[in-house]
């Protein structure tokens, strides 16, 4: 199955490409809803990027901040059309944030939604002012423009009580991506044509917070360098699991969806150090976000990290970041006991998948110079005495690899996949709830 995939993905490259090549690998850094929600300041954003330069993130490659919803006020500038700073918020202005971190070798990011207001119900959207709200990115020299897929009818009305406006026909028919009325490519595409105009100008990397919606795999590649493939995350450890089942989903491993010269899947922001979830659940989140080639967005104050602290040494562990960033950027994908790969997806996987809670899942995915990586996952309550075959249940093409265990960085030796049970072919060990193994297979010479 890799060989073929790796295949497709070698044939493409030259026919397929951002037209920028801005993130051949994907995006890393920090947002601050996760953090702050509608609390964010500018003092909040400075604390965050002087603890993110502390703590010597910005070397392992989290290098943007970028500022979420609440940020402006409810009406837009009668004069110009522009959206407006909230001064009690944000003093200085977002330029003069902008201008600070930049001084520090920071990227900026900032929020708006493809709607007639944010997520926020009440504070002005970009929906007919695609053009405008370009000018001020450019103006603010922005560098991360997050766009999310709220109250898209001109008028702000929806049909749910919610920034949600459902087309039960387009979301029956295209299942299990739900449509909105107006669709997300209809909405997303005048911002992309206005940021592709400036690109020579600046170039603004586009997120598309499209929670999945409608089918932004077939035209995410098109319009920006990323694209959220779930509903919003929560800090616990059965709302992780159901976004990475959604992110699952085979209609994000097609060909051409994800990739160097495409853009990344993401299925939101990384909680590792929040304190919803344990340490141990939190090192197999951030695992599985490095093997999907997920951007990985840090959504926990910094300022509360130490260099000593766990969740420090999980996000900076640079054996998992070296798979993150592998440059053959092919998304891994459970290969065992998988909750989304049927025809309706991992939308309900939570209710409808017995191996949700009642598995021990294998993950795993091809990495440059024939290597492979796999991350064993404990879903069950409980630990589990595993025995793991690398040949049938992690899908490892046959041959002798070196094994080594990237938590730990320990050699562990050849493993013969299709071999003898003398020769390593199988994994055995007691696995405890909710954690994980991760290795790295390399093949020998």
């Amino acid at each position: 199955m890799w060989t073929q995939l790796c295949s497709l993905v070698l044939l493409t490259r030259s026919a397929l490409a951002l037209p920028d090549g801005l993130h051949p690998t994907p995006p890393m850094g920090w947002t601050s809803w996760n953090t702050f929600f509608e609390n964010n300041s500018q003092v909040k954003m400075i604390s965050q990027m002087d603890a993110l330069l502390d703590l010597g993130l910005d070397k392992f490659g989290y290098n943007f901040l970028t500022i979420d919803d609440f940020w402006q006020l409810p009406e837009r500038d009668s004069v110009t059309g522009r959206m407006v700073e909230d001064p009690e918020k944000f003093p200085d202005g977002i330029k003069y944030l902008a201008d600070y971190f930049h001084s520090n070798g920071i990227k900026i990011g900032m929020y708006s939604s493809a709607g007639r207001f944010t997520c926020s119900g009440f504070l002005p959207g970009s929906l007919g002012y695609e053009k405008t709200d370009v000018e001020m990115l450019v103006e603010y020299e922005i560098d991360y423009f997050k766009y999310d897929n709220c109250y898209p009818k001109a008028d702000g009305t929806t049909n749910t009580g919610t920034g949600v406006n459902i087309d039960l026909a387009a979301s029956s028919e295209h299942y299990p991506s739900l449509w909105q009325d107006p669709d997300e490519e209809s909405r997303y595409a005048p911002m992309a044509a206005e940021l592709a105009a400036v690109k020579d100008v600046r170039n603004i990397t586009f997120e598309m917070c499209a929670w999945g919606f409608g089918n932004v795999e077939t035209f995410g590649a098109g319009f920006g360098h990323l694209w959220r493939t779930s509903q919003d995350i929560t800090d616990t450890w059965n709302g992780m699991l159901w976004n990475i089942d959604v992110n699952d989903e085979n209609r994000y491993r097609q060909e051409g969806v994800q990739g160097p010269y495409n853009g990344w899947n993401y299925p939101d922001g990384l909680f590792v150090g929040k304190g919803g979830m344990t340490d141990t659940e939190y090192r197999t989140m951030f695992a599985l976000w490095c093997l999907v080639k997920s951007p990985l967005m840090l959504g926990t104050d910094l300022t509360t990290l130490t260099r000593e602290s766990e969740a420090y040494k999980i996000i900076t562990n640079e054996k998992l970041l070296a798979i993150n960033q592998d440059p053959l950027g092919i998304q891994g994908q459970c290969v065992k006991d998988c909750c989304s790969h049927g025809s309706t997806g991992g939308l309900t996987s939570p209710t409808t998948c017995f191996h949700f809670d009642h598995s021990w899942q294998v993950w795993a995915g091809p990495l440059s110079e024939g290597a492979f990586v796999v991350v064993i996952v404990n879903r069950f309550d409980k630990e589990e005495s595993i025995v793991m075959d690398w040949a049938v249940d992690a899908a490892i093409p046959l041959g002798t690899y070196q094994l080594e265990n990237l938590w730990t960085g320990s050699q562990l030796g050849p493993v013969v996949v299709g071999g003898e049970v003398w020769e390593a072919a199988q994994w055995k060990g007691i696995l405890q709830a909710h954690d994980n193994w991760t290795f790295k297979l390399t093949p020998e010479q």
